[in-house]
């Protein structure tokens, strides 16, 4: 029994371990996932860690247990940080209050209202059966809660809400450390001071989430608002060139008589190589009216049509391959987040290369009910192949860096996915391969 009651305690520091890996990455924005099986392994490796224990005599245990959850969060907090790791380690105080005081509410509301001493209540094997439920019940409704509020997860608390956080951390743990201190058997103004301390930290708590989801529906609704703008200025710029290019289809048909009989009168004289000419920059004027319908789709042409324009000032070409016509169930503010960025992405990699003639590929292939749309950019031969997240190079890196964090939530609108890739061909040159698949 005494056994069973220890691997139950270890258990329950495990949840402990993954409340404060939520914790750092959903309410600090820390980036410490990664990915479902690395964190099952590590968490896995500190039960194993923790299971250890059990040969030292149970005070030393205990002291270990606590060590070791301290030590875990505070490595891979430090392995996963790009800059500031040793200011990483200090994370794990405040981040250890909000976990605390998750653990502190229900255990204090027991010895409040219970008849047995402390240490009675906290030696029972019921006791920390209860307690792993607890948490195993709290741990399933939040991975539910972020499963619905997967749009709001992406954001960074700026550097005064981090301060605030910090705060009601530190305020937590002390609360938590007082109320463990308290003696085994409490008198009746011990408990009404345990009380104010469980409601006190309720309080904290409850401030704490409100600050954190207000940033969120903050930076959420304001990308929302820019993708929103950008959709306008887009559906604008195209009704305009195609308002344009049926000035210039008009133009063309009214000359059409005149360009017939010019090239009558060259082939009556035997001009073959003027004729072929005059032909050969006739056809180019009228490609160039067919531009306007690059895929099938007004948003996504607008935005091609933009880019193109562009793309032919830097005398870069566009290779666009399948059709999204027919396709009405993906929104026109996603088809403009994912076109938008993917082809702005390309662009500022072809320019920052200082490429000339470099292909941009567009791919569109539908497959039952998939959609599959493939962007291929070169990068130039001095780019390392590499797989890791990408990183914005603009100096305002707090407002830019969110092109594949929008595309990636576009997707999994549509229970799709992103992934990218970096190829090496070879001439030597790198090549970005960007997928995205839809479900429609």
């Amino acid at each position: 029994m005494i056994l069973l009651q220890n691997i139950v305690m270890r258990l329950v520091l495990v949840f402990q371990l993954a409340f404060m890996l939520l914790a750092a990455k959903y309410i600090y924005g820390e980036n410490c996932y990664a990915g479902k099986k690395q964190t099952a392994v590590f968490l896995a490796l500190f039960l194993a860690a923790e299971c250890s224990t059990l040969c030292f005599p149970q005070e030393a245990g205990e002291s270990f247990m606590v060590l070791l959850l301290f030590l875990f969060f505070s490595v891979i907090i430090a392995v996963r940080r790009k800059k500031r790791r040793i200011q990483g380690f200090f994370l794990v105080i405040p981040v250890m209050g909000i976990v605390s005081s998750i653990e502190m509410i229900p255990q204090m509301l027991v010895f409040l209202f219970a008849k047995d001493s402390v240490t009675e209540i906290s030696g029972s094997i019921w006791f920390w059966m209860t307690e792993l439920a607890y948490n195993l019940i709290i741990f399933l409704l939040i991975l539910t809660w972020i499963k619905r509020k997967a749009v709001l997860i992406d954001y960074v608390p700026s550097v005064w809400e981090r301060r605030v956080l910090n705060g009601n951390g530190f305020l937590l743990l002390a609360i938590y450390l007082i109320a463990v201190s308290l003696p085994q058997t409490l008198q009746p103004w011990e408990k009404l001071a345990l009380a104010g301390g469980v409601l006190l930290a309720v309080m904290i708590m409850v401030s704490s989430v409100i600050l954190v989801m207000q940033g969120r529906y903050s930076s959420y609704y304001r990308l929302q608002a820019e993708v929103n703008e950008q959709s306008l200025k887009t559906q604008l710029d195209y009704f305009k060139a195609y308002q344009e290019t049926q000035e210039e289809t008009r133009r063309i048909k009214h000359d059409m008589r005149n360009h017939m009989l010019c090239a009558k009168d060259l082939l009556k004289q035997g001009k073959y190589e003027e004729l072929e000419e005059y032909l050969s920059d006739l056809s180019r004027s009228i490609q160039c009216l067919s531009k306007d319908d690059h895929i099938g789709n007004d948003i996504a042409n607008a935005i091609i049509s933009e880019k193109y324009q562009t793309a032919k000032k830097l005398g870069v070409e566009f290779v666009i391959e399948g059709s999204m016509a027919g396709i009405e169930t993906i929104k026109p503010l996603d088809v403009c987040t994912i076109f938008a960025n993917a082809l702005d992405n390309a662009m500022e990699a072809v320019t920052r290369a200082q490429m000339t003639g470099a292909v941009i590929s567009i791919n569109v292939k539908r497959r039952g009910s998939f959609l599959l749309l493939t962007f291929i950019n070169p990068c130039g031969a001095d780019v390392s192949v590499r797989e890791k997240p990408l990183e914005t190079v603009k100096k305002d890196a707090v407002n830019h860096g969110f092109g594949i964090v929008n595309m990636r939530r576009a997707a999994e609108k549509y229970k799709g996915s992103l992934k990218y890739q970096m190829e090496q061909k070879e001439d030597g040159e790198s090549v970005f391969c960007l997928e995205i698949m839809l479900m429609l």
